[in-house]
């Protein structure tokens, strides 16, 4: 379960990353929908601070995703 818990939450990030690169190039009512009816920032701050790009392997040592 972990396993499907890490690989959702790193293709979460990388979708939100992927849209942010591109924010420039949307619309201003989407970008209005994502910053004050979704309230994207707010969102994003737990998931920092879980930090879901680390976890422990099964011999206990920490890996990074960087993918």
């Amino acid at each position: 379960m972990d396993e499907i818990d890490f690989n959702c939450t790193m293709i979460s990030l990388s979708l939100i990353r992927f849209i942010t690169d591109y924010i420039q190039y949307l619309s201003v009512p989407i970008v209005h929908q994502m910053m004050e009816n979704n309230d994207m920032p707010c969102v994003l701050v737990p998931l920092i601070e879980m930090k879901p790009w680390l976890r422990k392997n099964s011999k206990g040592e920490m890996e990074k995703f960087e993918d």
